[in-house]
């Protein structure tokens, strides 16, 4: 569970709860970059609506302004000096980051609409399968093969702090 996330000009740091970690850390598997397949979006210069915390995945849902990938960027994303961080060069975003959210999309779409496996890039499924543990970001323990994957998270960024979107609380 993402615990914070601080913003300067270089990088976002995502910070993860280190109690519930334990002993464990965070790490970043390899992933196809090219497929865009880091599952790590900013929202740039647009705002969140005042009711983004309303509209996770439920049935039958209408379109939302978080489906629109053209307004997300995609970034690389890499496991922090601190066992419990992941960092994305945000350096060659050209304007404000008003959001970050890990695996709530792919490049192709939102998953909530059922159309696209979130963590496989841009692939066609029909001639190359989603392999199971794809999402980068996992907790592991040293020498052991033991991983779970880092749950999605979704928060506002606000004065280069995160904001995490209710349920989710985001507070150290």
């Amino acid at each position: 569970m993402v615990s914070g996330c601080t913003l300067d000009a270089k990088s976002l740091t995502v910070t993860f709860n280190a109690s519930l970690l334990g002993a464990d850390h965070v790490a970043v598997s390899d992933y196809n970059q090219t497929e865009k397949a880091s599952v790590f979006w900013v929202l740039v210069d647009k705002p969140l609506p005042g009711d983004a915390g309303k509209n996770y995945v439920y049935a039958n849902r209408e379109p939302w302004w978080g489906d629109d990938v053209s307004v997300w960027h995609n970034l690389d994303i890499k496991a922090g000096a601190a066992r419990n961080t992941v960092v994305a060069d945000v350096s060659g975003v050209k304007g404000t980051i008003t959001a970050v959210r890990y695996g709530h999309m792919s490049p192709k779409g939102s998953p909530q609409s059922g159309e696209d496996k979130t963590c496989c890039g841009q692939r066609n499924f029909a001639t190359s399968a989603c392999a199971p543990e794809s999402c980068p970001i996992s907790s592991g323990s040293a020498g052991q093969g033991n991983k779970l994957p880092a749950m999605p998270f979704h928060a506002e960024v606000v004065a280069g702090k995160c904001k995490c979107l209710a349920p989710q609380v985001c507070d150290e």
